[in-house]
């Protein structure tokens, strides 16, 4: 198939889950010979040299934007539709780059990847009639929902709040107009179709480079070493940290004087960074090798309380053979079973329990440590999940080859 993939920045480096999603999806449809066209927007924030989508596509465009966003453009589209949160991602050069290539080419399928980008969809409807299959990694009006409720800040929930509606009806809005959606769960599957959405629906969830995750024997864990892996560019991750930091550690140590805690993630803002000052607490930013860095510590821990589609981190820490201790909201998506692929723990007292037994039991964490990769191996392979992606991509184009628009 000839797919156009369109993207709301170049997926590098791989420091975070949805860079690491995105890219590993097109690096294996290229491999199994479809031919992939990227766009991309390449904002300020995330610029990249286009040329390091080499290896994963026949081709890639990118538009330079800027969608850094600030407080006064925020309340300047307070009453927006699309909210601002989405709307400083559609750009009228890469709304006419797009254009322009559907009239000088022609494709099989559309991919708009990640939720900002199905605002170019009535666009694309504008000049052709090819399949669009958006990939979803979060339903929006959800996230939004979880941070709103957990957020410590009255301002930002009433702001949070007030945009629900909003990202709601865009979502309804745009999901209706694309001929297949493929979110990564079935949690999210459920929730684009509560929008009243028709739209042929897959989940396909996120897979791992099994062999890049293999245990080596040159890193070994530190004993007795806690961890905790995410991009802070992703609010819901700075908000397990803080919840990990203020309640569960505290109560770790207090158990467990002789544990030390390792923080790992892009780019922390200098409230993570400050958690270094701690005895026995370590950040490290930007983190140059996930495998690396999730063999080099023992148990991961992964206290998410907000969040929607998969942590890639998580299935990743699987493919690791780590010990997990996850809160359900962290764990989401995964295929798993509590107290076989890891365990699950929802408050500071629960956390403890669990660490406490992986400390103690070194039997049972080895136990979890081998369901764990088992699991991974057999479900999250990109191989696999990349062939099921492929059915739904031909699924859908050939349903709306067969329907009138």
């Amino acid at each position: 198939m000839k797919i156009l993939y369109l993207l709301p920045r170049i997926p590098w480096p791989l420091h975070d889950g949805g860079a690491v999603a995105t890219y590993q999806q097109l690096r294996y449809l290229r491999r199994a010979g479809h031919h992939i066209t990227v766009l991309a927007l390449n904002p300020v924030k995330f610029r990249q040299d286009p040329s390091v989508m080499a290896e994963v596509c026949d081709r890639v465009e990118a538009v330079d934007v800027d969608t850094t966003p600030s407080r006064p453009a925020a309340m300047l589209h307070l009453f927006s539709r699309p909210p601002y949160k989405y709307r400083r991602f559609y750009s009228r050069e890469m709304a006419a780059r797009l254009r322009a290539i559907l009239t000088q080419e022609e494709f099989d399928v559309i991919v708009p990847d990640q939720t900002p980008m199905v605002l170019y969809v009535p666009d694309i409807r504008a000049v052709s009639a090819v399949p669009i299959v958006h990939r979803n990694h979060n339903v929006e009006y959800a996230l939004l929902t979880r941070m709103a409720r957990g957020s410590e800040s009255r301002l930002l929930s009433w702001y949070l709040s007030f945009n629900i509606n909003g990202t709601r009806a865009m979502e309804r809005e745009m999901y209706g107009l694309c001929d297949g959606i493929a979110p990564m769960t079935e949690q999210d599957a459920e929730r684009i179709r509560a929008l009243g959405c028709s739209t042929l629906l897959r989940p396909v969830a996120l897979g791992v480079d099994i062999e890049a995750f293999n245990k080596t024997p040159e890193v070994r864990a530190v004993p007795r070493s806690l961890l905790y892996f995410g991009s802070f560019d992703w609010a819901p991750n700075a908000d397990a940290v803080h919840w990990l930091m203020r309640d569960i550690w505290p109560a770790l140590k207090l158990k467990f004087p002789d544990l030390e805690l390792h923080i790992g993630g892009k780019n922390p803002e200098p409230d993570i960074l400050a958690f270094n000052n701690r005895p026995d607490v370590h950040v490290h930013a930007n983190v140059p090798s996930a495998p690396n860095f999730l063999h080099s510590y023992d148990i991961l821990l992964v206290p998410l309380r907000i969040g929607g589609g998969m942590r890639v981190k998580v299935v990743e820490a699987m493919a690791a053979h780590k010990a997990i201790v996850s809160t359900a909201v962290g764990a989401e998506g995964i295929d798993y079973r509590d107290g076989r692929d890891l365990l699950i723990a929802e408050n500071p007292e629960e956390f403890v329990k669990s660490v406490a037994r992986l400390l103690e039991d070194a039997a049972f964490k080895q136990s979890l440590e081998r369901a764990a990769r088992t699991t991974a191996v057999q479900k999250y392979s990109w191989e696999t999940l990349t062939q099921e992606f492929e059915r739904f991509l031909r699924e859908a184009a050939g349903r709306a080859d067969n329907s009138e628009r």
